[in-house]
């Protein structure tokens, strides 16, 4: 076989592994870097924290980047192991620590990073269908206002684990 032989089948190898992923949205997109982007929106440190066999609630956290131009807002959140996501904040009010939904979503200015973290803002999973196994991941769907959808897999990690990575 030639040189150009080679390369013309090469090239047919190639496309043809790659044209399944030709007609994927580009909010589905993932890199190994722990970060997903779409519409400026940039996902990144994506986890959620383990929970006991039986548990009905869990919690998942990350950061939401505007990297674009023009704010967006995080309006809600789905996952398939739950019931429903909500968006959360928690506060110190008088000494006791206060959990509320956040209503109206969270905008995110262009060059913002707003963190969702233990102790502040965060996803509420409620009404959990699993348990959530240190290891897998498990699947979100963040729906914004002036952005993209974008279906992120959040790796969960160990409940002493508080460290981020970037799988």
């Amino acid at each position: 076989m030639s040189v150009r032989s080679l390369s013309l089948v090469t090239l047919l190898a190639a496309t043809a592994l790659l044209a399944p992923l030709a007609g994927a949205p580009a909010a589905m997109a993932h890199n190994h870097g722990g970060e997903t982007a779409s519409g400026g929106a940039v996902i990144r440190q994506p986890h959620a924290k383990a929970t006991m066999p039986g548990a009905q609630v869990a919690a998942a956290y990350m950061q939401v980047q505007n990297t674009g131009k023009t704010p967006f807002t995080l309006v809600s959140a789905a996952s398939p192991v739950c019931e429903k996501v909500e968006l959360h904040t928690m506060s110190m009010e008088g000494g006791v620590m206060r959990m509320r939904q956040i209503t109206g979503g969270v905008t995110v200015k262009p060059g913002q990073t707003v963190s969702f973290v233990p102790g502040g803002m965060h996803l509420m999973l409620m009404g959990l269908r699993q348990q959530l196994a240190a290891g897998t991941s498990i699947p979100v769907t963040l729906t914004f206002s002036g952005a993209p959808a974008q279906t992120i897999q959040f790796p969960v990690q160990a409940m002493g684990d508080g460290g981020h990575h970037n799988h």
